[in-house]
C-alpha cells in the first residue's frame, strides 16, 4: 500500500493493510523526514497529533504507531495511494 501525506510525501508499506509493524515502519520513516526533531517515536507522534489538532481541531490518538497511522488515513492526513 502507498500512502501520501498532505505535504506530498509518499510512503509504501507492505501489505493491504496497516498492521502495527508496518504502521512502526511507517511512522519511523515519516519521523525521519521530518523538520521537527524529536527524540522518540512517541514524541513524533504526539507532536504530529498536536499540529493536526492545530490545523483544523483534529484528535489523532497515540496510543501506538498503528492507531496513529490509522487515525491519520482516516481524517485525511494520509492518502491511500493507488499502486
Amino acid at each position: 500500500m502507498k500512502l501520501r501525506t498532505n505535504d506530498g510525501e509518499t510512503y509504501t508499506i507492505s501489505g493491504s493493510t496497516i498492521t502495527l509493524e508496518a504502521a512502526t515502519a511507517l511512522v519511523e520513516t515519516m519521523r525521519h523526514g521530518s523538520h521537527t526533531p524529536s527524540q522518540s517515536l512517541e514524541e513524533f507522534m504526539q507532536q504530529v497529533a498536536h499540529r493536526c489538532n492545530l490545523q483544523n481541531g483534529s484528535i489523532v490518538k497515540t496510543d501506538d504507531a498503528e492507531v496513529f497511522a490509522k487515525d491519520l488515513l482516516r481524517l485525511g492526513f494520509l492518502t491511500a495511494v493507488e499502486m
